[in-house]
C-alpha cells in the first residue's frame, strides 16, 4: 500500500515539474516573436526618417529657389547705366557763366541753377525756364536795356536758349570759336569741333560740309544753313 503511494506521488511531481517546464519554454518561445516584430519595428523607423527628410527636401529647395529669385532681383536693380550727359554754356545775366554738364531733358530752369540764378539786372521775361536744352547749345540770359535778339530758324529766340542768330552770315572758313558760338545750337565744344574739322581738311568747300563734323546732325544743318557761309 505504501509502495502503491509513494508511486502515485512521484508520479504527480514528474508531471508537476514537466508542466511548469513547459509553461517556462512558452514565453521563450514567444520572445523571437517579439524580436522579429521589433525588428520590423526598427526596419520601420528608417523609412519614417526617409520620409521626414523626402518632406524636408521640398522646403528646401523651395528656399534655395526663394534666394535665387530674391538674387536675381537684387542683381537686376537700376539699370543704370549712367547716361552721358549734354553740355550747356550759360553766358550773359548770370551770377556764375560758365560752361555745365547736365542730365539729358534738362531745362533751361535747370542751366540757370546751375549758373546759380539770374544776376541783377537780367531780362528775365524773354526767358523760357520750361524750355527743353539740347547738347552744346548757349543759353544767352540779357539784361535790361539789351537789343532783342533775332530769332533762331527753330522758333525760338536767342536770349531764351539757342545762340543768338548773327545779323550777318558767319564765314565758317575763317570765322572764331566766339563768331561760331553766336550761331543757334553751337556751344564751345561744337565750335572747338568745327575749327577742328576745318584745320584737318583745310577748309569748307560748301555749307553742306557742316554735315560731316562729329555731333552736327539733319537737325542742326537745317537750322545752321541759312546762317552761314563758305
Amino acid at each position: 500500500m505504501l509502495v502503491g503511494a509513494a508511486l502515485v506521488v512521484t508520479i504527480l511531481v514528474t508531471a508537476v515539474q514537466q508542466a511548469g517546464g513547459a509553461s517556462a519554454s512558452a514565453p521563450a518561445a514567444s520572445r523571437p516573436s517579439a524580436a522579429a516584430h521589433g525588428t520590423r519595428a526598427d526596419d520601420d523607423a528608417p523609412d519614417g526618417s526617409d520620409d521626414g527628410d523626402g518632406a524636408a527636401d521640398p522646403a528646401g529647395a523651395s528656399s534655395d529657389a526663394t534666394s535665387d529669385t530674391a538674387g536675381t532681383s537684387g542683381s537686376g536693380g537700376s539699370p543704370d547705366g549712367a547716361r552721358t550727359p549734354i553740355y550747356v554754356h550759360v553766358v550773359g545775366a548770370v551770377v556764375s557763366p560758365g560752361l555745365f554738364p547736365l542730365a539729358p531733358g534738362s531745362r533751361v530752369v535747370d542751366a540757370l541753377a546751375a549758373a546759380h540764378g539770374f544776376a541783377d539786372g537780367a531780362d528775365t521775361a524773354g526767358v523760357n525756364l520750361a524750355r527743353v536744352l539740347s547738347d552744346g547749345e548757349q543759353l544767352v540770359v540779357p539784361r535790361q536795356g539789351d537789343a532783342p535778339a533775332s530769332p533762331a530758324t527753330s522758333g525760338t529766340a536767342g536770349a531764351a536758349g539757342g545762340g543768338a542768330s548773327p545779323s550777318a552770315p558767319v564765314d565758317i572758313n575763317t570765322a572764331t570759336a566766339e563768331q561760331l558760338e553766336t550761331l543757334p545750337r553751337v556751344g564751345p565744344s561744337l565750335a572747338a569741333r568745327i575749327i577742328a574739322w576745318r584745320s584737318a581738311h583745310g577748309r569748307f568747300t560748301r555749307v553742306a560740309d557742316l554735315g560731316r563734323v562729329p555731333g552736327i546732325g539733319d537737325r542742326t544743318l537745317a537750322s545752321l544753313t541759312p546762317l552761314v557761309r563758305v
